[in-house]
């Protein structure tokens, strides 16, 4: 009888598309409001945080 295979992996990578980039972007851009801050820092090699205070 062949095993299940772990529901784990799946939700995970379904997490990491609904976090991409491009998704960020798409839902910045519906965004109406006036940018007040932004600051940006390197964590890691490759990754960067960012973050944005925004007035509506």
């Amino acid at each position: 009888m062949p095993t299940p295979r772990p529901l784990l992996p799946v939700l995970l990578a379904w997490a990491l598309a609904l976090s991409s980039p491009a998704a960020a972007a798409a839902a910045a851009a519906d965004d109406t409001g006036i940018e007040t801050a932004r600051t940006a820092r390197q964590i890691e090699s490759g990754v960067r945080l960012e973050s944005y205070d925004r007035r509506q």
